[in-house]
């Protein structure tokens, strides 16, 4: 197997957009979505998180548009739903860059949420298998 290194210098140029639309068709959704198993790269997590954001901003305006009983049934289990997704991504996040999940909870802190956020994003994940798995992009 070849070092992210090697593969970066050998990569197409939308060689890894391709794969992340390869896995939203495959419908592997649930997993990309709920699991914290695995490791994930920096641009299926920020995609994720953005989706995930989007939907939760769209239901938390549902909260305070629709009349009470609808919303509580309707818009407050979806956004439960985002969070959680963005909880597992975030560990996915962290389990590449070699870290405890249980980092996540360090994002509930005031300002060290914003540092973690910036580490999270740009920071390339290790190279090779690390104790969470294989790289996911040395399989491309």
């Amino acid at each position: 197997m070849q070092s992210f290194c090697q593969a970066m210098l050998q990569q197409e140029p939308y060689e890894e957009q391709q794969a992340f639309r390869d896995t939203a068709k495959a419908g592997d959704w649930r997993r990309f979505l709920f699991s914290y198993h695995d490791r994930l790269n920096r641009k299926p997590y920020i995609f994720g998180c953005l989706a995930a954001g989007m939907v939760g901003t769209a239901a938390s305006a549902m909260l305070d548009a629709i009349w009470f009983p609808v919303n509580l049934i309707v818009a407050f289990p979806v956004l439960i739903l985002c969070v959680v997704a963005c909880a597992c991504l975030t560990i996915r996040r962290f389990h590449d860059l070699n870290r405890s999940g249980w980092l996540y909870f360090l994002t509930f802190i005031p300002l060290l949420n914003i540092i973690l956020g910036f580490y999270l994003v740009f920071v390339r994940g290790t190279c090779g298998m690390n104790r969470y798995g294989p790289d996911p992009l040395e399989n491309r």
